[in-house]
């Protein structure tokens, strides 16, 4: 009888995952028939649910912070998984193995500055910035090589295009001189919205890299990024 209780369990866990949580009283979906996710739910009454773990194939889970959820009942009482095993902090709900559940991001914060950022336009960034040509001169102790930069910037809102420029779009040569520069760093170049540096490592030997950029954009205001450049083995 254990063994067969055994693979019962064994089966019911490869079927369902099991989420661990509390009920969110100050939060409720109505009237789901208008409820953006009736659709998914199949009619059901949706509440929400701050979900802090969940047990999969028998492996229990805690989450690094708890996700909002929606769930379609108040839960049963929680079994397994240690901590969760509570029923006076947690509630459990089964949901079957490839079924669609809501996740949803939730945000506290000042009414003005959260809506602000919404209502900023998206940035999309094309960017290339790789080593290339890279060389070792064994008998001279130095490398050579060249650093790709390009950065294209879009922005658009309400179908128009605010922004559409190309921040940078260059191939320079460098030299790392390494009779006097043992793991260090040289600039490739400083201009006015981008600084660019090389580096030589040991152990074992490459050349890595970084481009820092720094523009003011419009809606956006100030906007600054490094990119790492992937490293070359030489």
């Amino acid at each position: 009888m254990a063994s067969e209780a055994r693979l019962l369990s064994e089966i019911d866990d490869a079927l369902y995952v099991r989420m661990y949580g509390r009920n969110v009283s100050d939060l409720n979906v109505v009237d789901s028939e208008n409820s953006i996710f009736s659709k998914s739910s199949g009619g059901r009454k949706l509440t929400f649910a701050l979900i802090d773990g969940f047990s999969s194939k028998g492996k229990c889970v805690k989450l690094p912070k708890p996700v909002l959820t929606l769930v379609s009942n108040e839960g049963d009482d929680p079994t397994g998984c240690g901590e969760f095993s509570d029923p006076k902090k947690f509630r459990m709900w089964s949901v079957k193995v490839g079924e669609d559940v809501a996740l949803l991001q939730h945000e506290v914060g000042k009414v003005e500055e959260l809506l602000a950022r919404r209502a900023q336009p998206l940035l999309d960034v094309n960017a290339d910035f790789h080593f290339h040509d890279v060389h070792f001169d064994p008998h001279a102790l130095r490398v050579t090589g060249r650093l790709r930069a390009y950065l294209r910037l879009h922005q658009s809102a309400l179908g128009h295009t605010v922004l559409d420029t190309t921040v940078i779009d260059r191939d320079d040569a460098f030299t790392i001189n390494l009779a006097s520069l043992i793991n260090t760093c040289i600039p490739v170049y400083s201009i006015g919205v981008a600084d660019a540096e090389a580096c030589f490592y040991t152990n074992p030997n490459r050349v890595c890299g970084a481009v820092r950029i720094h523009v003011d954009l419009p809606v956006v205001g100030g906007w600054s990024q490094t990119f790492n450049v992937a490293c070359v083995a030489v």
